[in-house]
């Protein structure tokens, strides 16, 4: 992970969870090594509030199988 993206997940993980951005979530993906799944949040319009909630269901019906 290069140095910027280094810093920028230190300053999301400073962030409150329900104050993530739909692009806060992207980065989170992508640094987790869930990059591949970053579009598909990104088109559902996923924000940090909505995270805990997702349910198996919600995912399925993204695409995450």
């Amino acid at each position: 992970m290069a140095a910027s993206s280094d810093r920028d997940l230190q300053r999301l993980l400073l962030k409150d969870l329900s104050e993530w951005s739909v692009a806060d979530v992207g980065l989170w993906l992508a640094c987790s090594r869930l990059g591949e799944w970053k579009v598909a949040f990104l088109n559902e319009g996923i924000s940090g509030s909505e995270l805990p909630d997702l349910s198996k269901e919600d995912l399925i019906e993204i695409g995450m199988t």
